[in-house]
């Protein structure tokens, strides 16, 4: 993704990408500060933000096309 494609990018698009990110870092972090990596309190909020993440970007992926 280059600057002038970032530059257009929706901002919401944008926000559900994130949101994805935040959930991999989310868990990431989680199993190596606290050396639990199967904890299902953990998965519970990784894959709300995870599920959230990939739908939004999913969604506004879509360009406005007239059918």
């Amino acid at each position: 993704m280059n600057v002038n494609e970032l530059k257009s990018l929706n901002p919401i698009k944008l926000f559900y990408m994130v949101l994805a990110v935040v959930a991999i870092l989310i868990y990431i972090s989680w199993g190596i500060s606290f050396g639990v990596w199967w904890d299902s309190g953990l998965y519970s909020i990784v894959i709300i933000f995870l599920g959230f993440g990939i739908t939004g970007t999913l969604l506004y992926s879509k360009k406005n096309e007239i059918v």
